[in-house]
């Protein structure tokens, strides 16, 4: 198995190590934005920048 595949096998578990500036926590007890309702929010706060992803790590 070459570094590479080992990379992208791990990808999320690596990003927060090298990008901690994309990950949210979310506040107490507050409740999951939907995909759509936090793409709109993050439209309005960064409108010359483009969403490629949303995730929920940890979401059951």
């Amino acid at each position: 198995m070459s570094i590479t595949g080992s990379i992208l096998v791990f990808e999320q578990e690596l990003k927060p190590l090298t990008q901690p500036w994309q990950n949210a926590e979310r506040p107490g007890q507050a409740a999951y934005l939907p995909p759509s309702a936090l793409h709109q929010k993050l439209k309005t706060v960064f409108p010359d920048k483009k969403v490629l992803s949303i995730w929920y790590s940890g979401h059951e």
